[in-house]
């Protein structure tokens, strides 16, 4: 299923969006940039299939850039960059829903540098990593991390740095890694990772060089998430011949310490795994991202919760230029993603619940009888509405055709609610 939740006032909306789940049901923090506003919209519904409501939660002068939506205590928040002013801001919604909103803590001061912010819940307070500076004129910016001092967000302590190598900290993504605050970036044309040493990020240990990243500005977001107990991240990895392709990495160890080699999982285009967004769905990890050259939206789920090996990639979206500013989320095990249009300046929702169809054939059957010298062709085709549990799809008669060039044709009807079929041959 996918559909459109915001067109906007006739410009562009949908872009830099920050998925989560906000009492009960999926919700997205998001940037209009034709009105220049900071955007928040919920579902009535905990699957998502009902009505959405969308609230501006900061419409004054060019703010909202590079959102990241958490639930803080109970209400939705947002960290997110006030362009005007040149400052990271941070906002928590008065009630449970996000339908008003409170006014706005200014964090850092952030000048000439302009990359996402990371809002996760650290040891029950609401903190945020950066890409900010040191306010010196230098407009390469460093990774830099701060922390409320309340459960709510009212009162913040003075900004760190984590990593003060000038232009460390591009498109950082946090998450809690075994109890511990931790960080994926780039810095430099490499993917770093960094854990704090405590459970607050009072204090980090050294970052990690992982590998040599593309120097890529928009769409080249790093994801970290705890994939079965380890740190993961999906990435850009950058391939022969300057290509880009979708990168993944997971750590043999709770702490991060010691990582498995980097996996492509897809460079089937030069430019292909730009705003990839993971998540963990029904037990293995799962990526949203976007086709740069087709202008797609995509998805891959791993067959193992460790992602040693993935599932088929899938196109979800292709009408127009859509699947830039994925993020991914799990809504009752399946997969939810926001995006964005920019063929149609909207914001777009995607959710494989009830509403996905995939067909897979299986491995054709060739066998030959001893005693007549001839050759049997089976062929058996399964369906499945997830992308994970396939059950027989029959090819019954009259459905089932040789047409008049000789090939097999098989007829069937599809439910008016399906987003699309996929034909996977083993």
């Amino acid at each position: 299923m996918t559909r459109t939740l915001d067109s906007g006032s006739g410009g562009i909306t949908g872009k830099h969006t920050s998925q989560a789940i906000i009492a009960n049901n999926p919700a997205i923090a998001y940037f209009n940039e034709t009105d220049s506003s900071l955007m928040f919209a919920r579902s009535s519904t905990p699957g998502g299939s009902g009505s959405w409501s969308t609230t501006t939660v900061q419409s004054f002068d060019y703010v909202g850039q590079y959102p990241s939506l958490a639930q803080v205590n109970g209400f939705p928040a947002i960290s997110y960059f006030d362009n005007t002013n040149g400052v990271f801001k941070y906002v928590r919604a008065l009630d449970a829903n996000g339908a008003n909103w409170g006014t706005p803590v200014t964090l850092d001061r952030a000048t000439n540098v302009w990359q996402d912010s990371s809002l996760v819940v650290v040891n029950g307070n609401p903190a945020v990593c950066y890409y900010g500076n040191t306010n010196d004129g230098n407009t390469n910016g460093i990774l830099k991390y701060i922390r409320a001092t309340d459960v709510d967000g009212t009162i913040w302590s003075s900004p760190q740095i984590i990593d003060g190598v000038r232009g460390a900290g591009t498109f950082p993504s946090m998450a809690v890694i075994n109890e511990d605050p931790a960080v994926s970036y780039y810095s430099g044309g490499s993917l770093f990772f960094v854990r704090a040493l405590d459970s607050i990020g009072a204090s980090w240990g050294e970052p990690i060089r992982l590998e040599i990243a593309p120097m890529i500005g928009t769409g080249g977001k790093t994801s970290l998430v705890a994939v079965n107990g380890n740190p993961a991240i999906a990435y850009i990895r950058w391939l022969q011949n300057n290509h880009l392709g979708l990168g993944f990495v997971r750590a043999l160890d709770a702490n991060g310490t010691i990582w498995s080699p980097s996996m492509t999982l897809d460079d089937s285009s030069d430019q292909v795994g730009l705003y990839a967004s993971m998540a963990v769905i029904d037990g293995n990890p799962a990526i949203s991202y976007y086709d740069h050259i087709n202008r797609d939206l995509k998805y891959m789920r791993a067959s193992d919760s460790n992602g040693a090996t993935w599932g088929s990639r899938v196109t979800l979206d292709y009408n127009g230029e859509v699947g830039s500013f994925t993020s991914l989320s799990a809504i009752d095990g399946s997969a939810a993603i926001s995006y964005c249009n920019l063929t149609n300046g909207s914001l777009k929702w995607a959710s494989d619940a009830r509403t996905l169809n995939a067909l897979k054939v299986e491995t054709p059957l060739l066998k030959k009888d001893p005693i007549t010298g001839q050759f049997k062709l089976t062929i058996g085709v399964h369906k499945s509405t997830n992308l994970k549990d396939f059950v027989p799809f029959p090819m019954t008669a009259p459905q089932t055709i040789i047409n008049a060039e000789g090939k097999l044709e098989f007829l069937f009807a599809v439910p008016e609610s399906a987003a699309f079929f996929r034909l996977q041959a083993q």
